[in-house]
């Protein structure tokens, strides 16, 4: 009788292991997963803070390019006082550019590329022009030129020089933030400053907007 008791108990306990056994694995493998996922997450920021960190690349050799396009003679541009055309461009490469951006708090002298190039590193003019004092050129953060928009204080210079040698002047009247796609806030609302530049945030959840009046 003892027994058979015993083998009956062995039995179940051998049952029970086989059952805990997939229970187990199946904890296991979620535990791994999680690691996983954790571990990539880390990466990612890691990521995104070393490319934060990263000085802005450096555009001399397109900016000097440009320039060997453009009229010696540089003469200064009223925004208003002239017909509104389309943006005159150079071709550099397989690029067309329309002008250079000189930002001299950041110690920058950028290419500015044109509405219809969807080159990322660069930054492009994508609404409006200077003639009419509608101009957003934005950037994306993946080059970090316009990483340090919120370190320019208000009044400070900014100047915008198109293909033709025209040379516009502005300066800072205010820092904002707009949702990433909020594009009535972004080009809708332009025209109620002469110059916008543009920059995905750290998240790239919004987006900051460096706003401009331009010097009469």
């Amino acid at each position: 009788m003892m027994g058979d008791q015993n083998v009956e108990g062995d039995a179940q306990l051998r049952k029970d292991m086989q059952r805990a056994v997939p229970r187990i694995r199946l904890g296991t493998s979620v535990r791994i997963v999680g690691i996983v996922v954790c571990l990539v997450g880390l990466a990612l920021v890691l990521t995104m803070l070393m490319s934060g960190r990263r000085e802005p690349r450096s555009f001399d050799g397109t900016v000097s390019a440009i320039e060997q396009q453009m009229p010696t003679q540089r003469h200064p541009a009223i925004v208003g006082t002239e017909p509104s055309k389309p943006l005159s461009s150079v071709s550099v490469g397989r690029d067309d550019y329309v002008g250079i951006l000189d930002i001299p708090r950041l110690d920058r002298r950028l290419p500015v590329l044109s509405p219809a190039d969807e080159a990322a590193e660069e930054p492009i003019a994508t609404y409006g022009n200077a003639a009419d004092g509608n101009l957003v050129i934005e950037a994306s953060n993946t080059t970090g030129i316009f990483r340090d928009l919120t370190q320019i204080p208000d009044g400070d210079a900014l100047y915008f020089t198109d293909v033709t040698g025209a040379v516009y002047s502005y300066h800072v009247l205010t820092v904002e933030s707009i949702e990433n796609d909020d594009v009535s806030a972004l080009r809708e609302r332009s025209d109620e400053w002469d110059l916008t530049l543009a920059a995905p945030s750290f998240s790239g959840q919004q987006k900051t907007l460096l706003r401009c009046a331009a010097d009469s």
